[in-house]
């Protein structure tokens, strides 16, 4: 038993503090980039309510949804550096879309539409590197448009391939699920955020 608690004492003294956006070892550039909207929850969930929330309209509609979210996160990127923090509209945003996919799929396209743009656009803002050499903030940038360009596409790509091949009785209400859930942990984050002064 003793051995058992020096081995757990040993772990935790061996653990180094977590930082929020922390650089990978050994990856630089364009690959940080591509990483960075994946590592931190208010961007990931945005990109899997969206996702979930486009992959509920036919392809002729989410395409523009697609479109919409690509072109507004590089309007996030060019026009998100001289704005502030956005983890509660990101985290406002991912409660809304996950709650739309969950509770209304395929409905109300408009909003999906403007929820689609918002949510992109915040993701492209947050993207954004420390300063530095023009030159590596740009590479660095263009990893992020392609990171967060492709979770969303991959999130959506995934659902259609499982609804048009599994043909489940039992899958929608299965994605309806994990919309929901996203949204409430969402939510959480957001209850979080605004009780600690975030």
């Amino acid at each position: 038993m003793k051995l058992r608690l020096c081995a757990v004492l040993l772990a935790l003294h061996a653990a180094s503090p977590a930082q929020a956006h922390s650089p990978v070892p050994g990856i630089e550039g364009f690959y940080v980039g591509l990483l960075d909207p994946l590592s931190a929850a208010p961007q990931a969930l945005v990109l899997l309510t969206l996702g979930l929330l486009i992959a509920s309209f036919d392809k002729s509609q989410a395409v523009w949804q697609l479109a919409a979210f690509s072109l507004a996160t590089l309007a996030g990127i060019v026009l998100g550096a001289s704005l502030l923090r956005f983890d509660a509209a990101l985290l406002a945003t991912a409660t809304a879309a996950g709650a739309l996919a969950a509770l209304a799929p395929a409905r109300f396209w408009l909003a999906c539409l403007l929820l689609a743009s918002v949510g992109g656009f915040y993701v492209g803002a947050v993207s954004i590197p420390d300063p530095g050499p023009v030159r590596d903030r740009i590479i660095t940038v263009s990893g992020s448009f392609v990171g967060a360009n492709l979770a969303a596409l991959y999130v959506f790509g995934a659902v259609v391939y499982a609804k048009e091949k599994a043909k489940a009785p039992w899958l929608g209400t299965a994605l309806r699920a994990v919309a929901g859930g996203a949204a409430v942990v969402a939510a959480v984050l957001l209850a979080l955020h605004f009780s600690t002064g975030g």
